[in-house]
């Protein structure tokens, strides 16, 4: 009888969170505009922003992007820049930094102002449109890739699209940095969704020789997710960035956002707090290694 009346329960609980992600779909659906193809916003302090027409930018004559063999690096998810504070933090955390991976960006007037104020860099993949901005994730630099490409995922419950950004960008070393910004999936209730575009990420770094860095808010709020996510850097070799002090965002336990990183020397990283985001910043300072 108490195995029945649980059994029931859990019938009941996954029949509600159905309801309510079936709402929730609807919702997205009448609310936000999925492109028909996959598209990436460009950014250059010489030329403004503009919606390139493919899902690939290419620079052939781009600069090193590192300082004499120094780099630095934040991840952020900057919560679509929903609070007031987002422009003076995100100013303030992102000093110094080379590369700055940012997920849940909204390219509203606002944002594109303070790029423009800031003359950077910038990429974003255009994973839907909402009250009549593009949103997902962003990679912005002091220098411009020698190319960046965008891909795409469907949320399987809520049908939004969740973005990755591949960027490339050479090193006064002679190599090149091969960069994923990545916004995992997080609406579902297996993992197959997960592990595709956890793949996509993998197909992108696989045959790169040089350095690399992987980050991002990779939802791993399970222990099925999070043991994806570390087969996939152990198949790569990338190591995973510890930060202290960390304030990483965690669910059930587990830290939502990471870094990974391989052919660099990783010099310090924190993960500070913040009120301008219902997440906390990554930042790391790397060196380069000799070859």
């Amino acid at each position: 009888m108490i195995r029945l009346l649980k059994t029931k329960r859990f019938t009941l609980l996954f029949s509600v969170i159905g309801l309510v992600l079936s709402a929730l779909s609807i919702w997205a659906y009448t609310q936000f505009q999925t492109p028909s193809q996959t598209q990436v916003w460009i950014m250059t302090p010489q030329y403004g922003a503009k919606l390139h027409p493919d899902s690939c930018y290419f620079e052939l004559k781009a600069k090193p992007l590192d300082r004499a063999g120094e780099l630095k690096v934040l991840s952020w998810n900057i919560y679509k820049g929903q609070r007031d504070s987002w422009a003076k933090e995100l100013q303030r955390v992102s000093v110094g930094s080379d590369l700055v991976l940012l997920q849940e960006v909204r390219l509203s007037s606002a944002f594109l102002d303070y790029l423009q104020r800031h003359r950077i860099y910038a990429q974003l993949v255009r994973a839907f449109d909402y009250a009549g901005a593009s949103a997902g994730v962003m990679t912005l630099s002091t220098q411009s890739p020698v190319s960046a490409c965008g891909l795409l995922t469907t949320e399987p419950l809520l049908r939004l699209p969740k973005s990755l950004l591949v960027s490339e960008y050479p090193l006064t070393n002679g190599q090149r940095l091969l960069v994923v910004n990545l916004h995992s999936i997080n609406f579902s209730m297996g993992m197959d969704a997960f592990e595709t575009q956890l793949g996509l990420a993998e197909q992108a770094l696989l045959t790169h020789k040089g350095p690399m860095i992987l980050a991002g808010d990779f939802n791993t709020w399970r222990d099925a997710r999070v043991a994806a996510l570390r087969k996939v850097a152990n198949t790569l070799g990338l190591i995973e960035v510890d930060f202290t002090p960390d304030a990483r965002m965690s669910v059930f336990g587990h830290h939502l956002d990471h870094m990974f990183y391989r052919g660099l020397q990783l010099i310090k990283a924190e993960a500070p707090t913040s009120d301008a985001s219902d997440h906390n910043p990554m930042v790391a300072s790397f060196h380069l290694l000799t070859h």
